[in-house]
């Protein structure tokens, strides 16, 4: 009488299993008996192998339909010849949730013909108020006039005043003497007209060293002027080197005992000087600042 050992409660053959003679065993060998207990838990694992797999090949579908929709793909294009080239890269991006909204969006005071037409009007206004004064600086000083000019500039406004702010800057460049000028007439003399293209030689700056051949000045207008003037220097002019190296070193000792607007000017020229900085972002910031102080 053949016996078992007990491995469950109850016992059970195992469907579909197949027996392998081992070399020397029994061809009348005994079925294999598995307990319930045991082929429960072993159809559990069954299961749960299967239930991931299946997870597995959602998430790898899911993956590859999402990267096939954002992943640019070459378009290839067909020439006469039968040859294939490159055009350029296409990607199926979803639509937006906003749809053509801000394609057709229009502001209701532009839009309305009324307010548009009083916009312009005004504009009109100010620019001839403008070209009065331009007129009326040629009784005004040298400094005052340069001053005009520099201020339009980084309004962004002289494009609408071009032949005036060059017919002025013609008789300041034949004209003027800056000879008796202060440091900062003279900084912005050479500023404005070494930036419109005007051959002005840095030896203007001569008169304003002292014996030791450093600069005399500690006036913080009048350090700022010199700092942006210099940055306009070119190859080989060593007198603007030196007051490059002079007014960044004044204007960061300066600048500890400086309050309100100057200070913030000052501060943006250490960080970036005037002529290299761009024009639209420049007109922005000297707005406000003369909005609060005029």
């Amino acid at each position: 009488m053949q016996t078992t050992r007990c491995v469950g409660l109850a016992f059970l053959p195992a469907k579909g299993s197949h027996h392998h003679k081992a070399a020397g065993a029994s061809a009348a060998a005994p079925p294999v008996l598995i307990g319930g207990s045991v082929k429960l838990v072993l159809l559990s694992r069954q299961l749960v192998c299967f239930s991931w797999s299946r997870h597995r090949v959602r998430t790898w579908a899911s993956a590859a339909a999402a990267s096939s929709a954002t992943t640019p793909r070459q378009e290839l294009l067909e020439e006469e010849d039968g040859n294939q080239i490159i055009s350029r890269n296409v990607s199926n991006f979803e639509p937006s949730v906003w749809g053509d909204f801000f394609l057709t969006y229009s502001s209701p005071l532009a839009s309305s013909t009324q307010q548009l037409t009083r916009m312009i009007e005004r504009a009109n206004h100010l620019t001839r108020n403008v070209s009065k004064i331009i007129s009326a600086s040629s009784n005004c000083s040298l400094y005052e006039r340069m001053q005009l000019i520099n201020v339009l500039e980084r309004l962004c406004l002289d494009h609408l005043f071009k032949e005036e702010l060059n017919v002025i800057l013609s008789e300041i460049y034949k004209t003027n003497d800056i000879s008796g000028s202060d440091l900062q007439t003279t900084a912005l003399w050479f500023y404005l007209l070494r930036k419109h293209g005007y051959q002005v030689s840095p030896d203007v700056f001569a008169k304003f060293k002292d014996e030791q051949g450093n600069f005399a000045a500690n006036n913080p207008l009048d350090v700022l002027s010199l700092y942006n003037a210099a940055y306009l220097r070119t190859n080989g002019e060593i007198i603007l080197d030196e007051a490059v190296s002079f007014t960044k070193r004044s204007l960061e000792s300066l600048l500890t005992n400086l309050q309100g607007p100057l200070a913030h000017e000052v501060k943006c020229a250490l960080e970036i000087p005037l002529p290299r900085r761009v024009r639209i972002y420049e007109a922005v910031g000297y707005f406000k600042r003369k909005q609060k102080n005029p």
